[in-house]
């Protein structure tokens, strides 16, 4: 950056661009050791059930119950990323 940026000016924007991504299936993850396999593959189900469900009737149909902020009764904004 230093080589094309050299005036001072701030940055207003920075941009990432992604390329060459793999369908999940072709993945290999390292394994890891403390991992309840069982466990995991159950959230990702669980994931999985929501994204459908939300796909299907829209995307704040279903929540985790732990996303809920305990004063207000609602889904804080950070809980909805």
């Amino acid at each position: 950056m230093e080589h094309n940026y050299k005036d001072g000016t701030p940055v207003r924007l920075i941009g990432v661009t992604v390329s060459n991504l793999k369908p999940e299936a072709d993945i290999i993850e390292q394994q890891d050791l403390f991992t309840d396999k069982t466990a995991k593959k159950k959230v990702e189900t669980l994931n999985k059930v929501l994204d459908n469900l939300n796909d299907k009737y829209g995307g704040d149909t279903v929540h985790r119950a732990r996303k809920i902020n305990q004063k207000t009764g609602t889904f804080s904004e950070e809980s909805r990323l």
